[in-house]
């Protein structure tokens, strides 16, 4: 497990330099929490933390002019963007991580009213584990500044994340735990 964890640090600090328009240290921030949120639970956390390193891997089969880009992506844009959960996936099995990780990398921009992708999961579909870095993921990503955005502040993030919860977006509970180790 410690090389594990070794490859999956380097994937993604690879990552974090492949796209510099995402903050640096969002892969660190996301490890944190989904770590935090995992005790909570009571979950393990080896796969909690190789799947937060993991998470956004795919980023580098995307061009970086997507990735960079200021303006609102095109659709087809998007489309393209939605294809690194695939690519995480893909490279993650190909260097022999546990399936469990690599379906959290796939995964983790499913929302549990079926919003999300790349399957449209809803529900209980949707391992708790997911939820947990899929939530620290996007926390991480509204308090970061992006070309396209300003950085939220906490509060603004967790009213946005409250509200989406509301909705169905997010389970409540879950948004509850991360504003108390956020």
């Amino acid at each position: 497990m410690r090389e594990l964890k070794i490859l999956a640090t380097a994937l993604g600090k690879v990552e974090e330099f492949y796209d510099p328009f995402t903050s640096r240290g969002h892969v660190r921030e996301v490890v944190d929490l989904s770590l935090r949120l995992a005790g909570l639970c009571g979950l393990p956390n080896d796969e909690i933390t190789l799947s937060a390193l993991l998470h956004d891997v795919g980023k580098i089969g995307i061009p970086q002019v997507i990735l960079g880009k200021v303006e609102p992506l095109t659709k087809e844009e998007f489309e393209v963007i939605k294809t690194h959960v695939e690519v995480g996936y893909r490279i993650t099995i190909d260097l022999g991580f546990p399936p469990n990780v690599s379906f959290i990398v796939r995964h983790h921009h499913e929302r549990l009213d079926g919003s999300g992708y790349p399957d449209g999961l809803k529900g209980k579909e949707i391992p708790l584990k997911y939820q947990i870095v899929a939530v620290a993921d996007t926390l991480s990503a509204l308090c970061g500044e992006r070309p396209y955005k300003r950085a939220y502040k906490r509060e603004e993030a967790l009213q946005i994340l409250f509200e989406e919860a509301k909705r169905g977006k997010w389970d409540m509970e879950l948004i509850k735990l991360l504003e108390l180790v956020y």
